[in-house]
């Protein structure tokens, strides 16, 4: 679970710019975060606390941009639909019955 959680965190450090050049721009955006971790998603959507220090500590400002609304939602999603699982995870492609 940490390595999900610390890339959704940093997902949300890169992210949280964005709205704001929007807002530069005159244009209002909100940011949305997904993650297929069952995981992540009930810890950061649920305020539970968690065993580990080090985990909360990086949940904190995930937990803090939700209730300032810096993100306005954060959804859970298949891993079938998962973009970030196609770019990195070699799966079969049917055509040679190895990774492509």
């Amino acid at each position: 679970m940490g390595a999900e959680l610390l890339f959704l965190c940093l997902a949300f450090d890169h992210a949280k710019l964005l709205p704001l050049e929007h807002l530069h721009l005159g244009m209002p955006a909100w940011l949305s975060l997904a993650t297929d971790s069952k995981q992540v998603y009930g810890a950061v959507a649920r305020s539970t606390v968690m065993q580990e220090k080090r985990l909360t500590m990086r949940m904190l400002p995930l937990r803090e941009g939700m209730s300032n609304l810096q993100s306005r939602e954060l959804l859970r999603m298949p891993g079938s639909q998962n973009v970030a699982d196609a770019l990195a995870k070699v799966k079969g492609c049917g055509l040679s019955g190895r990774g492509c």
